[in-house]
């Protein structure tokens, strides 16, 4: 791991990205960026900012909308594993298992489409967390139901509300494995950038706690309730005169 990680130097970053606001065009700033990677952000002024350690991976859209949806459909689905004949059957299996009502929206349209057309990330979560095991198992080669198997683990741990030091370590130890896994059984094509930054995950608990804290889902469902609300049928006032506009 340590061969393979390599933390990127702060200070090259900033001298990096002063470079780029250097730059007299547009194209000359898309060229540099290209072969440096970096460009100039407000917050490099503030000197406590860290721009390599401070950067944090989106559990939300890393492990469910990226790793978990890869899994499935451009794994397990394009690879021919899950045929639509199969995925009939998982949706028969899984309207017959019962949830409580307060779960959320419970994941359908399994058998629509390609399969598992228009999952949200929470639905991704719930398939994993409740329904994958059971609902997958027997269409699963042995390689597929190890993979199944350090997956449920990982998204079981890291969407906890309490995290130690040993569990955080045994869903990064899971996250390699799930990896080779992949390389080995479907090829290094099949490696995503979201594979890798997944392994980020345990240091980014480590500086900024239970992935919860920081995951995007609160963030959505307030631009969902935002996005819902009319603030044009809202009367605005005038500051001076206190006289409706």
């Amino acid at each position: 791991m340590e061969d393979w990680f390599i933390t990127r130097d702060s200070s090259q970053h900033r001298q990096n990205a002063i470079g780029w606001r250097r730059c007299n065009s547009d194209a000359a700033r898309s060229r540099f960026a290209k072969q440096t990677g970096v460009r100039w952000s407000e917050l490099l002024r503030l000197p406590y900012f860290d721009p390599i350690r401070f950067l944090t991976v989106d559990p939300m859209h890393c492990l469910f909308l990226g790793i978990a949806k890869w899994i499935v459909k451009k794994i397990w689905v394009d690879e021919g594993v899950l045929t639509p004949d199969n995925l009939k059957n998982i949706q028969r299996k899984m309207n017959q298992i019962q949830v409580p009502a307060d779960l959320g929206r419970i994941p359908r349209k399994i058998d629509c489409g390609e399969g598992f057309i228009n999952f949200t990330a929470d639905q991704w979560r719930t398939f994993f967390t409740i329904y994958a095991t059971t609902s997958l198992w027997e269409y699963l080669s042995a390689i597929d139901r190890t993979i199944l198997t350090h997956f449920v683990r990982v998204c079981s741990v890291l969407v906890g509300r309490i995290l130690t030091f040993d569990l955080i370590e045994e869903a990064a130890e899971r996250l390699i494995k799930i990896i080779k896994l992949i390389e080995e059984h479907y090829g290094r094509d099949k490696i995503t950038p979201n594979l890798h930054l997944s392994i980020h995950l345990q240091e980014c608990s480590h500086d900024f706690g239970p992935l919860y804290t920081f995951w995007c889902f609160s963030f959505e469902r307030m631009n969902g309730i935002l996005g819902n609300c009319n603030f044009f049928s809202l009367p605005i006032y005038d500051n001076y005169d206190n006289e409706m506009c």
